[in-house]
């Protein structure tokens, strides 16, 4: 098939300035597969971009730098939740114009961490893992460091519904496999977060 280019727009909160040198990219979405780059496109002042030559297939859609508080609200492609689905071009004509809804008021978490023992922990993270376990495509999932009195802050958090873990050594455990954490199953709690929270 041959290439296509994507258009789109991004949409910011009423009120807000206009967000400096924002990007939007592309990477492959296949499971199972190597995740690939597929562009990157420069958001122009009126909120619009386009990525140029994108194959055929599945994607996953990043915005970044996004500013404190903000977070991607909403992705579509025509009538799909592309946040859910991915992009998708089928280089049978051009593809469907991406609409990307920003909003300024993620929510931040914090708590304190306890070993099993009643002490406080000390190092290590706590990674929130969203029910919806396509709602992040690639990004990494809302996360934060176990300082040495077992505080944590997470910050710039979507809404939704997650559950908290706390890893002594997060690079360790395949988080993101559904298999692999149902060895840890018993182990998170249940969160529920609104935005701007």
């Amino acid at each position: 098939f041959p290439n296509v280019d994507l258009h789109g727009s991004v949409e910011i909160p009423a009120g807000t300035k206009s967000i400096a040198n924002l990007n939007v990219s592309l990477e492959t979405r296949d499971s199972g597969a190597l995740r690939h780059f597929a562009g990157r496109a420069e958001v122009m002042p009126d909120g619009s971009f386009t990525i140029e030559h994108v194959p055929a297939g599945a994607y996953d859609l990043d915005v970044n730098p996004l500013p404190q508080r903000f977070f991607v609200r909403s992705v579509r492609q025509g009538r799909a939740d592309a946040l859910e689905a991915g992009v998708k071009t089928s280089g049978e004509g051009a593809a469907e114009a991406v609409v990307i809804v920003l909003s300024s008021m993620a929510a931040e978490i914090r708590g304190t961490v306890q070993t099993s023992d009643g002490n406080a922990a000390c190092g290590g993270k706590v990674i929130l893992i969203p029910d919806e376990l396509g709602r992040f495509g690639h990004e990494d999932y809302p996360e934060g460091e176990i300082d040495g009195s077992g505080k944590f802050t997470i910050p710039k958090i979507p809404p939704g519904a997650y559950k908290a873990f706390a890893f002594e050594d997060a690079d360790s455990v395949a988080y993101r496999d559904a298999n692999e954490m149902k060895a840890y199953e018993g182990e998170g709690t249940a969160v529920e977060v609104a935005e701007g929270e």
